[in-house]
């Protein structure tokens, strides 16, 4: 053996030398700490075994519900082997759920990915069409705005359109009373003239002779077969559709109808010609009696140079 390792282990000797004379100090200032500390724990010690009869008396009584305890945890390892079937068994279900769910996947995922490539496809739809609809909107704002301003134009104006309504209301009774001033000189008329009248609207209300006869009854004369079965009341009634039909500027029709005698009828205007320079209209008058017997005369009428309506042959 050479110096250096004697020297080497010189050093390690004295080192080891020093580090137990270190722990011996140590130990001797813990037994030292020790003996401070025992008295302390003698006396917790009496205190304790002061409380030891109190325990036991606890662990008594603790002794006594031990078995039910025992019981219970008994029943309970008589359960786990069922709780571990049913863990085995959902467990089984989880690896079959496992194995269905790729096929799932793979029967499921296209035709979602279909749905998705399709909402897609929509969506660019919706996009490319967004600016003609924000276009529409923005339009529709403009229209709404036009609108708006319209109305607050307008709407200044609306006491004076309500004031004028209320001027109209007014006047309505006026010329209600002036229509059935008018009505009541027609009428009037109508009685008076021999020769009868028609009214007609052409350029307002007009109102000339009506010379189709001199009396009702000579307008059929012994042409109506059944003539007996009227009276004069329906040959009047039937003179003044006759003036309706020749009053009007289109050819029309009017009928009429006897609530007393029940007999009824209708005239028609079936055209217009010119005769001789004049203005003339074909005529057709129907006649039904209240059993149902039905008779039709034909009559022209032209107008003269009075300007009155009068029958020709």
């Amino acid at each position: 053996m050479n110096k250096p390792q004697k020297t080497e282990r010189s050093t390690i000797l004295s080192i080891a030398l020093l580090a137990l004379a270190g722990a011996i100090v140590y130990l001797a200032y813990a037994l030292i700490k020790v003996a401070t500390i025992v008295p302390p724990a003698l006396t917790r010690v009496d205190q304790v075994n002061q409380q030891i009869p109190a325990i036991l008396e606890v662990a008594q009584e603790y002794r006594t519900v031990v078995p039910d305890i025992l019981d219970e945890m008994s029943a309970v390892r008589q359960q786990i082997p069922d709780i571990l079937a049913r863990v085995d068994r959902l467990q089984m279900q989880v690896d079959a759920l496992q194995q269905d769910i790729p096929l799932l996947i793979d029967n499921n995922v296209p035709a979602i990915l279909a749905r998705v490539d399709k909402m897609q496809l929509q969506i660019e739809q919706v996009q490319a069409e967004l600016p003609k609809i924000l276009s529409t909107m923005d339009s529709t704002t403009q229209v709404i705005a036009e609108t708006n301003q319209q109305i607050a134009n307008i709407t200044p104006l609306i006491p004076q359109i309500l004031q004028e309504v209320a001027t109209v209301r007014g006047e309505i009774p006026g010329y209600f009373d002036r229509a059935e001033g008018l009505v009541a000189d027609t009428r009037d008329v109508t009685e008076e003239a021999g020769k009868g009248m028609f009214t007609g609207l052409l350029k307002g209300i007009v109102s000339a002779p009506f010379e189709l006869l001199r009396a009702p009854a000579n307008m059929f004369g012994d042409d109506l077969k059944n003539k007996r079965f009227f009276t004069n009341e329906d040959f009047e009634l039937s003179l003044n559709s006759a003036k309706y039909v020749l009053s009007q500027r289109e050819l029309t029709s009017n009928s009429w109808r006897n609530p007393e005698t029940k007999n009824e009828g209708k005239v028609t205007a079936i055209e217009d010609y010119q005769f001789k320079g004049r203005h003339c209209r074909k005529i057709s008058l129907m006649f039904v009696t209240a059993n149902g017997k039905k008779e039709e005369l034909q009559r022209d009428a032209c107008i003269n140079e009075n300007g009155q309506w009068e029958q020709v042959d």
